[in-house]
């Protein structure tokens, strides 16, 4: 008993420090599961956009009219806006835009704080251009094959909303190159889904801030039941072309509401869910638009931009961004390999064989018309055949000798006068 004590103490501490350690194992892993099912049941959508920015107000009317004419005069006509779309100086068949994703993730991870909702793939990544270009089909607007960045850094991967401009600056390397979307985890540090850091404003084309950051969550495949359909970059790409939310306090003062398209009915709340009739404005027409992208519904309820919105994007890409509206009409002439990538010089054409002449055909007398050999050829007259005049037979030369020429007489030279050069 006494050898045995000392040991079978030491059994029951290792017994005990186990069963502790499956215990904190276990609590961690609980709590890690706790953490992820709220993230994938958010409450409702939330963006970080501020609509405190230059275009809301006379600026965007202005490029609205140098675009489109009078689009915005023509509040109950939607035929003139059509009209006015067609006859714009953005190209009929629309533009395809080059568009680059920059993943932020660490460890295998896309977040420090997540370690249960697997990495974003290149294959997510083409998932969300297929939902974005079903989406903007019909606004003239396309988005190209995806290039993807990964990017494997801790303090990004930790708090990409407090650090959100230092990233924007350390990887949007050419904003007019392409449309520039970062992946990484803002519902953990920020709360929100998406956003846009700064609205298009004339002024900043060429500024890092011009990109869209977006959970990575919201893309297909996600965690989120009600929010991963890749509609989150749907509504921020909207922001980034310039379009505001379809909602807002006041709206239901304002004659074209919170976002001065003149087809989007007032509405002074956002919507969640999917509240169709949902009408916060009363006494304005119509109700609130619950289906279009730019609202806060659900991803399966979200469904349309409106003609106006459709102008406004279009003038915001003529008038705004026409550095990246002139790198994506290049990529459609074939000058470019890639997002982002610098045009390449045309190769020359090729040089054009020599023609080839058709090989002269003669025709037997046999062959000739009745007309053409009735009568012979009158001296001093031209022949017609077939209507036109026929080549008359150069005049013969009379035959040259065959002699040798004669030689030419000597030439004489005078004698000089005694006096030649001399002043007389």
């Amino acid at each position: 008993m006494r050898q045995g004590g000392p040991w079978l103490l030491v059994q029951a501490v290792l017994v005990f420090t186990v069963s502790a350690c499956d215990h904190d194992h276990s609590l961690i892993g609980s709590r890690r599961r706790h953490f992820h099912e709220e993230l994938a049941q958010p409450k409702h959508r939330a963006c970080g956009t501020s609509h405190d920015n230059p275009l809301h107000g006379p600026q965007i009317a202005a490029a609205e009219r140098r675009t489109y004419g009078a689009v915005q005069a023509a509040l109950g006509g939607k035929g003139a806006v059509a009209a006015a779309l067609a006859a714009s100086a953005f190209p009929n068949s629309g533009v395809t835009l080059p568009i680059t994703f920059h993943v932020v993730r660490w460890r295998g991870y896309s977040s420090t704080a997540d370690m249960v909702t697997p990495p974003v793939t290149e294959q997510q990544v083409a998932a969300q251009v297929d939902v974005l270009n079903a989406d903007y089909s019909g606004t003239g607007l396309q988005f190209a094959a995806p290039a993807v960045r990964f990017y494997d850094n801790q303090r990004w991967a930790g708090d990409c909303w407090g650090l959100l401009g230092e990233i924007l600056d350390a990887v949007v390397k050419a904003p007019g190159a392409a449309v520039n979307i970062l992946v990484c985890d803002l519902a953990s540090s920020g709360g929100i889904l998406g956003v846009m850091p700064d609205m298009p404003n004339g002024f900043n084309e060429l500024d890092s801030s011009q990109a869209v950051a977006i959970d990575y969550r919201s893309m297909p495949g996600g965690p989120y039941t009600r929010y991963s359909g890749g509609r989150t970059l749907t509504h921020e790409l909207g922001h980034f072309l310039g379009l505001l939310h379809t909602f807002g306090e006041g709206s239901c003062k304002a004659s074209g509401g919170n976002d001065g398209i003149f087809d989007t009915p007032a509405q002074n709340t956002s919507s969640n869910g999917c509240p169709i009739g949902k009408d916060s404005c009363p006494d304005q027409p119509g109700v609130d638009a619950v289906n279009n992208f730019m609202d806060y519904s659900d991803d399966s309820c979200m469904q349309l931009f409106s003609l106006g919105q459709t102008a406004r994007m279009q003038a915001v890409m003529l008038q705004y961004r026409p550095t990246l509206l002139a790198t994506a009409m290049r990529l459609a002439a074939g000058n470019t390999t890639a997002a982002g990538s610098l045009p390449k010089p045309s190769p020359p054409p090729p040089r054009p064989p020599p023609p080839r002449l058709p090989a002269p055909r003669l025709l037997a007398a046999s062959a000739l018309p009745p007309q053409a050999k009735a009568s012979p050829p009158v001296p001093g007259k031209p022949q017609l055949l077939h209507g036109r005049k026929a080549q008359q037979p150069a005049p013969r030369q009379a035959k040259r000798s065959q002699r040798p020429p004669a030689p030419p007489p000597p030439r004489k030279f005078l004698k000089a006068s005694p006096n030649f050069g001399t002043t007389g």
